[in-house]
């Protein structure tokens, strides 16, 4: 009698010794754990449950079925990251991981409680207090030997334009170039030029702080509101 050699339950492709069968599931399946069963093609034939990873063949016909399940994935790395019992939001595509703090939490001395699946070591190491004033670098030391590196930033919720409150600072800014072509036109107009924070602009560096964004947009419909009124 033949002997069928199959994988391990969960496993797509099986493969026996002798006479060889391979069954592959559409992509997004794997086999059910412990569904796989033969059967003797007689009347009356009994239905065995196949366990570990080998079985002889019995004389006669014999049907195999399985059920398919859709596949889980496992992934590898840093799988949460919280603090103070706030949830980041961890991606293991980009190895990035964001976290939006409630308003006056302090950045400088956070304490991250942090789950991983199959790594070895954490650098800053889960339950260590960081500065998260600028986005900080997180090593994993993987157990297959190779390493990932996260970035993580944490913000801070600002809250609305009613919880926050601006000593007024007066500085000349790179704006108001658009305020300059208004007024040469109409020199009795009053503006004023608001945005975001820009940095290093008119070069290729020139970056926008985009948590700032929500503020001008806040602002500037609070404005719009109370012209309406």
């Amino acid at each position: 009698m033949p002997c069928c050699q199959l994988f391990a339950a969960g496993s797509d492709t099986y493969t026996s010794y002798g006479y060889c069968e391979t069954i592959t599931p559409d992509s997004g399946y794997q086999m059910a754990e412990g569904s796989l069963t033969y059967s003797l093609a007689v009347a009356g034939g009994e239905t065995v449950k196949i366990t570990g990873n080998r079985f002889t063949m019995p004389a006669g016909n014999v049907t195999i079925t399985c059920k398919w399940e859709t596949a889980t994935t496992t992934v590898k790395g840093i799988t949460s990251f919280s603090i103070n019992g706030v949830a980041g939001a961890v991606n293991n595509s980009t190895n990035t991981i964001t976290i939006t703090m409630p308003r006056g939490t302090d950045v400088t001395k956070l304490t991250p409680v942090i789950a991983t699946n199959g790594v070895k070591s954490l650098t800053p190491g889960n339950g260590e207090t960081v500065d998260f004033t600028n986005a900080v670098t997180y090593t994993a030391a993987m157990e297959d030997g190779s390493s990932k590196t996260y970035t993580v930033t944490v913000y801070v919720d600002k809250g609305t334009l009613a919880d926050q409150s601006w000593d007024m600072i007066v500085e000349p800014v790179h704006a108001g170039v658009e305020c300059g072509a208004f007024a040469e036109k109409n020199p009795h107009l009053d503006m004023i030029s608001i945005g975001p924070t820009l940095v290093d602009v008119h070069t290729p560096n020139e970056v926008c702080k985009i948590e700032d964004v929500k503020i001008t947009t806040e602002l500037l419909i609070e404005i719009l509101e109370r012209i309406a009124k």
